[in-house]
């Protein structure tokens, strides 16, 4: 279809429902009830979460707030039913992602496969990057006016569309608030770090019988954990763990404590100097100006790169935690028309600002002995003193040596920054039919601004030029600003030493890459619910829908990944052949140098859009009613068809059986085929290059054996298809006439995907594996591009294809239980996830199961215990003093996640369990009533008994000594003990 015709489409299939609805009602045979005005997620007719075939968890905003007084997705994150979602510490950001973003996902089924629903509509995506371009930061969601949040833990694309795939999460206004309502809370760590500042302001009243208005603002002010000093005060952080190993029997992935990279230094190590020159190797510059042999640490078995302790360098700098700046203002006007037709406009806008210090600059270069800043250099060695080492460049006025040195002051103050505006206008018209019919019609326009600034970006070009000096009329300048114009305003860098570089010279090799991104969604549905007639055992209950949505995004680029140094009046090539950032060391047209050192994104030319138009039917047909041990058997029946610009029709189906045998019992049971479509950023991203540390494999498979980094090309595939995916899904529940208050969910599920699209990234460990065990024969081989046989590769490639399997399984148990002990009221509720299995099968690199395990995990895919819970208890010690508390647990995990094939090396670990944890909440509230409402104060402890994760960092889930668990188990705090003070008023 033309674009054109899919609005066309969506707007014939809404006359089309309208018209049908009106004939239904016209030749009913008798009035049915009319529907509640809550619909339970999952289903746009069934009003009673019990009733839905379908799992759905109901939690109330406020409950769970009370317990994580933070923002509505670390609340979320508490419960078991969500795994691998992305928190401002699961990963403090790179050259151009938000650290800060909130990315929540169900069942660890990896990125992009929930829905997330505000007031039942799909969600702008506002972060088109990386693995999770497609994903809804939920801090861009007002909350402060939130009544609910119903969670379906089951397939619901024929409901709601694409995406739906492990399940939704949607987001419920408030809708009728009237009054006024405040909270502001103060926070901070145990460790004296991390404050927080939580202030939030609500309104609503009716202007008239037929009129209601309301609105919200909300601030927060998070600060994060910038400075490292804060980091390593924790426990696990002071042991600045960082992995080792090949992954084999004889070397396995293992944690080394006070690890340190051995080829480089904060200061600066000569890693490379021959001839006459030998002498110098393995020479450190521990002091500025001062030079002294290198201090090696002990040794690791797997590894020639790592050490425990010495003198090489680590990843000091790295954030812990973003920060996170935020507004929110959210409003809503109502107004009856008429008694069966009202109107609606509903506004929000949120702005964010997060920041990070991403990691220290690695940098690989040659310095000339005849180097003016080497004049005042002296050595403190036992082999070579400084008259010897000052006699030795005046012998060898054109030699030079190599020298690898973490930009450690450059990292100081050049934080990578993230900035962002949302907004979204929502319009809609409701009315009724008659007695037995209910009509929506929904406008919509959202977008998202992005504004991402890499404030320290080195650009390598500068710095060649900047650390090759020579002395001109008793001034030291930089010898390319001699023969070319383009470094005329270079400014000599003294490399030599942890400290040397002066701040004109950092402020000259660095630079603000900046990249723009815009995404805009507008929308348009109706749906047409109710009635038409009565079958022997009730009333017959439909639901037509018409949808179209266009989404569109476009990326502007101060600076872009492609472009090289200009090397010309660059001295020196590569002198050792050994791995390097492609330092001018071959020609430009195979192998050029890459300028940026951290991420920088391509520009979109033209801008990218996808359109969709939707068509749906939902049905619930009572089957029996009123017989012996069949109360109430419904049968509910859903179908879309959905039409994309880009990957053609798909259809989506669910259908589902509830039987209510009394009172007591009610069984359930579901099955739906739903879909993922690939998104903007997986279709059509540009090419975009990066640099990433590299352990090349053996010569046997083709490689070199080396270690170092190397190019990394990244963009989209056009040809993708939809992902396919079946769900099945059946349990009971329990609301036992014997226990008032009390009610149990059992629910077993499985979901089994195809055609998942996976990014086939050459430096990931199954891939490595893959392409050494075929000894060079694999098509993952293809992924590495070198400049000869066994040499180390210049490039890495990237790729999105629809390669991949998913198959995972497990149950869910939900109970609550309301009740007095001594006459105050004890408010009890359990979650329960029990998920033993979570396949991935890669293809050619085989499979693994997350189900219980912590590394070897595919893209977007977290650490996967089998067991999650979480324990929320309430008790109303006096009429004004309540008591809560949140107990959350996992289980111990299994190293490696391998299935098949048995490998040589990728997935073997020295240590092979990670040991279970639990959190405990605590929160104690103190309400002052008086006449116009309530008064609260209430103090908050997170993570009471201080407990960290013990992770096996390993070598393949991280190998980056310094930079803390990556990944983070799902669930576990790295934070520690938080303590927030606050006060609510309601009125």
């Amino acid at each position: 279809m033309m674009k054109h015709s899919r609005l066309e489409f969506a707007l014939l299939v809404g006359t089309s429902t309208f018209a049908i609805s009106i004939a239904g009602a016209q030749t009913a045979s008798s009035p049915s009830p009319e529907l509640e005005e809550i619909t339970i997620t999952g289903s746009r007719l069934i009003t009673n979460g019990n009733e839905s075939p379908t799992p759905v968890t109901v939690v109330p905003v406020s409950q769970i707030m009370e317990l994580q007084p933070t923002t509505i997705s670390e609340a979320l994150n508490t419960l078991p039913q969500f795994g691998g979602s992305q928190t401002s510490t699961s990963g403090p950001g790179s050259g151009i992602r938000n650290g800060a973003a909130a990315f929540i996902t169900l069942r660890n089924a990896g990125d992009n496969h929930t829905l997330v629903l505000y007031d039942g509509h799909r969600v702008l995506p506002a972060s088109p990057q990386e693995s999770h371009a497609s994903d809804v930061d939920l801090n861009l969601i007002p909350q402060v006016l939130l009544r609910r949040v119903d969670i379906v833990t089951g397939g619901a694309s024929a409901i709601y569309g694409a995406d739906a795939v492990s399940g939704v999460v949607n987001f419920i206004t408030d809708k009728g608030f009237n009054g006024i309502k405040a909270d502001l809370s103060k926070g901070i760590t145990t460790y004296g770090d991390n404050p927080t500042t939580n202030a939030s302001i609500a309104f609503g009243t009716r202007l008239s019988d037929r009129a209601h208005i309301m609105g919200s603002y909300e601030f927060r002010d998070d600060e994060g954990i910038l400075d490292p000093a804060d980091k390593y005060e924790r426990p696990f952080f002071a042991r600045v763990l960082g992995g080792s190993g090949s992954g084999t029997p004889a070397a396995p992935y293992t944690s080394i404590e006070n690890s340190r990279i051995s080829n480089t230094s904060f200061g600066g190590k000569i890693t490379n100097a021959t001839g006459a020159l030998a002498g110098l190797a393995n020479m450190n510059f521990t002091q500025n100006n001062m030079m002294t042999p290198f201090v090696n640490g002990a040794p690791v078995v797997g590894s020639t790169t790592v050490q425990s302790g010495g003198d090489g360098a680590y990843y000091y700098n790295s954030s812990m935690k973003s920060s996170l700046r935020m507004h929110k203002a959210f409003g809503r006007f109502d107004f009856d028309v008429t008694d069966k037709l009202s109107l609606y406009l509903q506004g929000s806008y949120s702005q964010q600002k997060s920041l990070n210090y991403f990691q220290s600059a690695n940098a690989s270069f040659d310095v000339g002995l005849d180097n003016p800043f080497l004049d005042s250099v002296t050595v403190n060695s036992p082999t070579l003193t400084t008259a010897q080492f000052q006699a030795l460049r005046a012998a060898n006025p054109t030699g030079s040596f190599r020298m690898t040195k973490f930009m450690l002051a450059q990292e100081a103050d050049h934080p990578v920054v993230n900035e962002m505006k949302f907004a979204t206008l929502y319009a809609g018209l409701d009315g009724k039919l008659g007695d037995n019919w209910n009509w929506n019609l929904h406008l919509g326009h959202s977008w998202a601004d992005q504004d991402i600034y890499n404030t320290g970006n080195i650009d390598f070009g500068k710095f060649y030029a900047a650390v090759d000096t020579v002395r001109v009329g008793g001034n030291i300048v930089c010898r390319a600003a001699q023969t070319n114009s383009y470094y005329a305003g270079c400014v000599p860098l003294n490399p030599f030493g942890p400290t040397s570089e002066n701040r004109a010279a950092l402020d000259y090799v660095t630079a603000t890459t900046r990249a723009l991104t815009h995404v805009k969604l507008d929308e348009i549905q109706t749906t047409v619910s109710g009635s038409p007639f009565e079958s022997w055992a009730g009333p017959v209950s439909i639901a037509l829908t018409g949808e179209y949505h266009r989404t569109t995004f476009d990326i502007e680029s101060s600076q872009t990944p492609e472009e090289n140094v200009d090397c010309n009046g660059i001295r020196f090539a590569d002198l050792s052949g050994a791995p390097t950032t492609g330092y001018c060391n071959g020609p430009l047209t195979t192998n050029p140098t890459v300028r940026w050192g951290q991420n920088t994104l391509s520009p979109l030319q033209p801008s990218a859009s996808i359109d969709v138009a939707e068509a749906a039917v939902e049905a619930e047909i009572p089957l029996l009613a009123g017989v012996s041990f069949a109360e109430d058997v419904s049968l509910n029946a859903a179908a879309r068809f959905t039409d994309y610009s880009s990957t053609g029709g798909d259809w989506t189906w669910k259908l589902g059986l509830t039987w209510k045998m009394n009172d007591d019992i009610r069984l359930r049971v579901s099955r739906s085929h739903d879909i993922r479509a690939p998104n903007l950023y997986e279709l059509y991203s540009p090419p975009t290059y990066s640099f990433v540390n590299f352990t090349d494999v053996s010569a046997a498979a083709g490689g070199s054996g080396q270690t170092g980094f190397t190019r990394r090309l990244q963009n989209g595939n056009p040809t993708l298809k939809n992902e396919q995916s079946n769900t099945l899904s059946g349990g009971f529940i329990l609301t036992p006439g014997f226990l008032p208050g009390f009610s149990l969910s059992v629910d077993a599920w499985l979901i089994k995907m195809k055609d998942t699209i996976l990014q086939i990234r050459g430096f990931d460990a199954p891939i490595r594996t893959a392409c050494q065990s075929s000894n060079g024969t694999s098509p993952y081989c293809a992924l590495y591009q070198r400049p000869g046989p066994n040499q180390f590769p210049t490039l890495i490639t990237q790729l999105l294809e629809n390669i991949a399997t998913q198959e995972t399984w497990g149950i869910d148990f939900e109970s609550s239980y309301k009740t007095t002990l001594a006459g105050r009221p004890l408010d009890l509720r359990a979650f329960v996830v029990y998920q033993p299995k979570n396949v991935f099968d890669l293809g050619p690199a085989g499979q693994v199961d997350m189900g219980g395990a912590y590394g070897g995990a595919p893209a977007s895919v977290g650490p996967s215990p089998k067991l999650r819970v979480t324990l929320i208890g309430s008790y109303n010690l006096t009429d004004n003093f309540r008591f809560s508390i949140m107990e959350q647990l996992r289980s111990s995990m299994r190293a490696t996640s391998r299935i098949t094939p048995t490998p040589t090396a990728g997935y073997f670990y020295a240590v092979d369990r990670v040991p279970s944890v639990a959190y405990t909440n605590l929160t104690m509230t103190w309400t002052v009533p008086y006449s116009d409402g309530k008064f609260e104060i209430y103090g908050n402890i997170q993570n009471l008994f201080n407990k960290f994760s013990e992770v096996p960092v390993g070598g393949a889930p991280a190998t980056i000594p310094g930079r803390g668990i990556t990944p983070m188990p799902i669930g576990d705090d790295p934070i520690g003990r938080r303590y927030v003070l606050g006060v609510r008023l309601s009125m």
